[in-house]
């Protein structure tokens, strides 16, 4: 569980930082996706798909 939070807060903080510019909005939204996908995998052991699909569900 630990792990996920971790992975969750790494992931947010580009949206968090840059993510309210118009441009950088979408840029960072993707970015963040991107990061706690791989962050879920990694950290889990989760298939890739999986880690996926666990960030489109939350």
């Amino acid at each position: 569980m630990q792990e996920t939070f971790r992975a969750i807060l790494y992931g947010a903080v580009p949206a968090l930082l840059i993510g309210w510019t118009p441009l950088f909005g979408i840029i960072t939204n993707l970015w963040t996706f991107a990061v706690t996908a791989i962050g879920v995998w990694e950290l889990q052991g989760l298939s890739t798909i999986r880690a996926a699909n666990s960030r489109l569900c939350s």
